[in-house]
């Protein structure tokens, strides 16, 4: 099975969006926090460790921006494996395995 790479990165950058939960602090003020990051509103950031991209909005709104694979049909029997590399910058942190059984030859 073939999959371009420009369609799997589009499909990445489209993702879930998880919106509404205000990422506040005392110890910082006027910025979100989040993980490791402190952004003012407008900003944007990837959380070490983490294959996302984190935005600060106004309000001290959050929005977390994961990988999506929704898009991404994969045929029976193979299956996603895990992340490659959570250290390059989002979406391109996306990038997984297919895993496919050695038995089988796809079309």
């Amino acid at each position: 099975m073939k999959i371009s790479t420009v369609a799997l990165l589009f499909a990445f950058a489209i993702g879930t969006l998880a919106t509404g939960t205000t990422y506040e602090s005392s110890e910082h003020p006027g910025k979100c926090v989040y993980s490791d990051l402190v952004l003012s509103p407008g900003e944007h950031g990837k959380p070490a460790g983490k294959c996302e991209q984190f935005h600060c909005e106004e309000g001290f709104k959050g929005r977390i921006e994961p990988c999506d694979y929704r898009f991404i049909i994969l045929e029976p029997p193979c299956w996603w494996g895990e992340i490659e590399d959570h250290s390059k910058p989002y979406p391109e942190c996306c990038m997984r395995k297919v895993i496919c059984p050695k038995s089988w030859k796809g079309k």
